[in-house]
């Protein structure tokens, strides 16, 4: 009963849409109490306008609008029949009410959506976190009653405002460990090898499905990696480089966790110093084109342009004996001011 009351509605908002092309919801107060046993600080934090900013942080061109009822005006509804009251005597048909309160471990919230021309709660939205991560709740719950609109509603962002959502440059420095496959193993040792990039994000996101958004990046990274010989061989050092041009299909939720995938064509150049028994020292010297393979996670700090990585690539040169080699890694990420569709480099602060 409930796909199809969904699937009704959905059909009322795509003619609504189509011809308004917006939706309207109300936030009214949200009502805010405290369970620590002691006068704490919580009546002064403003949940109610902290919500309707991060509900105002949206790409859909208008689809879906935001209003937020003052205090002194509504009061703060509680019951069903506040609600129903406040609906029918300002015009209202869908609003946000609930409340958010404060334990002495967490934050919970219980925001639900009322139909007043249904007269029913079409959907009730649950946040919970510790108390140091106020804003990560509401994060949380904004997510999920946007989720709510765009996924099971239907109600989708435009084309024309995603072509204007934000990319971004990042820089990247790894350092780890790599260890050769298959029968170059039998004499070779891997000791460190260490990646310096950058990498592009023109578009974020490429396309969306429910908590997760897919981009693509581009990069261009140049690796080394040291080598020497295993016991029982001539003594040797084998010098690694190599330039790559990834590029990554990524999927991010939260804003805060990414996987990527990672293609990436290479040129690598190996540098073999050899002290020999028998005879002198020995210099040689190889270029050789290859192949990259990688698949990683990152995870990036609240508030923070700083992200911490791990890698577990595969790298293949192509010598008449394939040379291939696993390298696990961890790596920074700093990504700079984001940059928008269609606007001039000189406009960027």
């Amino acid at each position: 009963m409930r796909q199809i009351k969904n699937g009704l509605l959905s059909l009322f908002l795509f003619f609504l849409t189509s011809s308004l092309f917006s939706i309207e919801i109300f936030l009214a107060p949200v009502y805010q109490f405290e369970l620590t046993g002691e006068a704490g600080t919580f009546h002064k934090k403003d949940p109610t306008g902290d919500l309707y900013n991060l509900l105002q942080q949206r790409h859909d061109g208008g689809a879906l609008q935001v209003t937020m009822l003052p205090k002194s005006k509504v009061g703060v509804p509680q019951t069903l029949l506040d609600v129903a009251e406040l609906c029918e005597y300002h015009g209202i048909q869908f609003l946000l009410y609930g409340y958010i309160k404060k334990t002495n471990h967490s934050y919970d919230a219980e925001i639900k959506l009322y139909d007043h021309e249904k007269h029913e709660i079409r959907y009730v939205f649950y946040a919970k976190d510790n108390l140091e991560n106020y804003e990560r709740m509401l994060k949380d719950l904004r997510g999920k009653i946007i989720e709510y609109f765009y996924t099971d509603l239907g109600l989708s962002p435009t084309e024309e405002d995603k072509e204007a959502e934000e990319g971004y440059i990042g820089l990247n420095f790894g350092l780890g460990y790599w260890t050769p496959i298959g029968s170059w193993s039998s004499f070779l040792s891997g000791i460190v090898t260490t990646d310096l990039g950058a990498h592009l994000v023109p578009v974020n996101p490429l396309f969306e499905w429910q908590k997760y958004s897919f981009f693509l990046r581009y990069g261009l990274i140049v690796s080394y990696a040291l080598g020497m010989n295993k016991p029982d061989y001539e003594s040797f050092y084998l010098h690694l480089f190599r330039i790559k041009v990834p590029v990554d299909l990524c999927a991010q939720w939260y804003d805060r966790h990414l996987i990527y995938f990672s293609l990436a064509p290479q040129l690598q150049f190996d540098l073999l110093i050899q002290d020999r028994l028998y005879d002198g020292p020995f210099t040689g010297k190889t270029s050789v084109m290859g192949l990259s393979l990688a698949i990683g996670y990152e995870y990036r700090f609240e508030n923070s342009k700083f992200a911490l990585g791990l890698s577990n690539t595969f790298d293949f040169a192509f010598y008449s004996n394939a040379q291939i080699i696993y390298r696990p890694f961890v790596y920074g990420v700093y990504r700079f001011n984001p940059i928008k569709s269609g606007e001039k480099e000189s406009e960027n602060p």
